[in-house]
């Protein structure tokens, strides 16, 4: 999911390079973190919900990285819960600070 922007593709006008620089920061700083996903949806079983059929994602994602495609593959294949949805609202902010405080900042380019 985060290596729609490759490095070196910064085209386009001053906005859209300046848009690029910093999805590429957010990128370096989020791509370590993918283990935590599935210790994300664990964690979070209580308030796990179920998305509507005619609202899934049943394309192809060409660009993900092991750690993304293997959550994508868990999700999109039901393997945790038929049509499994959390919503970024209900993660506890406690959990992520805590889960985050277990890896080093990455610094930014």
């Amino acid at each position: 999911m985060l290596r729609a922007c490759p490095e070196g593709a910064l085209s386009g006008n001053e906005e859209e390079q300046y848009n690029k620089r910093k999805f590429l920061q957010v990128k370096h700083i989020i791509e370590p973190h993918c283990g935590l996903l599935s210790e994300l949806f664990e964690a979070h079983r209580p308030v796990w919900g179920r998305e509507d059929d005619a609202k899934r994602f049943t394309g192809v994602l060409d660009n993900l990285t092991e750690a993304e495609r293997d959550v994508f593959e868990t999700l999109s294949e039901n393997r945790l819960a038929p049509a499994l949805r959390l919503e970024q609202e209900h993660i506890a902010q406690r959990w992520l600070l805590e889960a985050l405080s277990r890896f080093k900042a990455c610094p930014a380019s």
